[in-house]
């Protein structure tokens, strides 16, 4: 099983770690909100995590007001 990380406003692809252990190491490091509201399993068993990738991080710098919209990149 491999954990997946993609930002969740863009959809870009941020990385993964494949490893025996991932998926019980990600869900280790969130609470229990937050694997209900970031984590979900795919068919095959791989975790996918949202998270937000370092352009959109930026651009939700520059204009807090987008924090507001799920996704904000048309």
């Amino acid at each position: 099983m491999s954990a997946h990380y993609y930002c969740r406003h863009c959809g870009h692809e941020i990385g993964s770690i494949k490893h025996q252990y991932s998926v019980s190491f990600v869900l280790g490091q969130l609470s229990e909100e937050e694997q209900l509201q970031m984590t979900h399993f795919h068919e095959d068993g791989d975790l996918y995590v949202q998270a937000i990738c370092e352009g959109c991080q930026q651009t939700l710098e520059q204009y807090p007001q987008y924090h507001q919209y799920n996704t904000f990149i048309q």
